[in-house]
C-alpha cells in the first residue's frame, strides 16, 4: 500500500534568538569525566527543578553518541518518509517473525521503532543511569556524547495547559490521536473522551509531542526503563518546544555533556557497577559477549 506521509509544518513560537540562548547555555557547562560527577549533576537538576519530592521518577534521559544530534524522531530525519505505508506493511508482514505477536496498534508501532523503522516515536528512560550507557557504552574516539534530562510532566503541563503534569500510557484513548491511521492526513482538533489532564472536556491538537509510558512487552524493554516522546505533525525538535511552551530560561531541560577523553574511565565505571551490555540488552548472545569480556584474553 502506498500513503501519504504525514503532513509536516513547524508552528511559530521559538524564536532563534531564545532557542540559540538555550542551546548555548547547556553547551557552556563543563563536561562531566566520570560516574560520579554525572550523578552530581543529574541530582542538581533535580534539586534545582524542585522534584527531589516527587514519589515517581522525576526525570526523563535520553544518551546520545553525539550531543548535537537534534532531538527529532526517525520519521521526520532527510527528506521524507511514509510512516503510515511502513506502519501497514509492518503489521502485515511481521507477525510470523515476531516472537510474540503485538496487542494493539500502540504495541505494534513501539515494536516498529524496536526493529529500526523509522517512526515519530524518540526513545527516553527512566534510569539515568540506562542513558549513560547508551551514551558511552559504544562510543568511540572522536564522539562527543551526551546525556539529555527532561521533565516529561511539565512538558505535558505546558504543551497542554494543564495545572497538573499528567504522563499517559498508551492505553489512553485520546492517545490514539497520535498514531499513524490519524495523523497520516492532517493534524486533528479533538475532545478529549476520558480528559487529559484537569480539564476533562478542553478540545487539545495532535500537532504537538506529548510524552508517553509505553507498555513492556519485552524484558528489554522492561529492563531499559523505556518511555517516549511522540511527535505530531509539527517537526520541532524537543528542546525547541521546550523553549515555546517553557522559555528557555525556565524550560525544564538540561544537556549532560561528556568528555571524550574520558570515555575509557566512564566505560570502566560502568562495568565496575554491572552496567553491562546483558543487563541492558538481556538476550544470550549479549551475555556471552560480556562473559567473553570478563573470562577470555584477548
Amino acid at each position: 500500500m502506498v500513503a501519504r506521509a504525514p503532513r509536516r509544518l513547524s508552528a511559530p513560537g521559538a524564536s532563534p534568538a531564545a532557542l540559540d540562548a538555550l542551546r548555548g547555555r547547556l553547551v557552556a557547562r563543563p563536561a562531566v569525566r566520570s560516574v560520579a560527577e554525572y550523578l552530581d549533576r543529574v541530582f542538581g537538576a533535580i534539586a534545582a527543578w524542585g522534584l527531589d519530592r516527587r514519589p515517581m521518577p522525576p526525570l526523563w534521559y535520553r544518551g546520545v553518541r553525539a550531543y548535537r544530534w537534534a532531538l527529532t524522531p526517525g520519521a521526520y530525519r532527510g527528506n521524507g518518509c511514509d510512516e503510515l505505508s511502513l506502519f501497514l506493511r509492518f503489521r502485515s508482514d511481521a507477525p510470523l517473525l515476531l516472537p510474540r505477536e503485538p496487542v494493539d496498534d500502540w504495541d505494534w508501532y513501539v515494536t516498529m521503532q524496536h526493529y529500526g523503522i523509522p517512526t515519530r516515536l524518540l526513545d527516553w528512560t527512566e534510569s539515568p543511569l540506562v542513558a549513560l550507557f547508551f551514551a558511552v557504552g559504544d562510543a568511540e574516539p572522536g564522539d562527543a556524547p551526551g546525556v539529555w534530562l527532561l521533565d516529561p510532566f511539565e512538558f505535558n503541563r505546558a504543551t497542554f495547559d494543564w495545572e497538573d503534569g499528567h504522563v499517559l500510557d498508551t492505553t489512553h484513548d485520546d492517545l490514539g490521536a497520535w498514531l499513524p491511521l490519524a495523523l497520516e492526513a492532517r493534524p486533528t482538533t479533538f475532545t478529549p473522551a476520558r480528559g487529559l489532564g484537569d480539564v476533562p472536556h478542553t478540545a487539545r491538537s495532535n500537532a504537538w509531542p506529548v510524552a508517553i509510558a509505553g507498555r513492556h512487552g519485552t524484558a528489554r524493554s522492561r529492563a531499559q526503563r523505556g518511555t517516549f516522546t511522540v511527535h505530531g505533525v509539527d517537526v520541532a525538535a524537543i528542546d525547541e518546544h521546550v523553549v515555546r511552551t517553557q522559555g528557555h530560561a525556565e524550560g525544564r531541560i538540561d544537556l549532560i555533556r561528556v568528555e571524550p577523553r574520558a570515555l575509557p574511565q566512564l566505560q570502566r565505571e560502568l562495568r565496575q557497577l554491572a552496567f553491562t551490555r546483558s543487563l541492558i540488552f538481556p538476550e544470550p548472545e549479549n551475555l556471552a559477549a560480556d562473559l567473553r569480556a570478563m573470562y577470555v584474553r584477548p
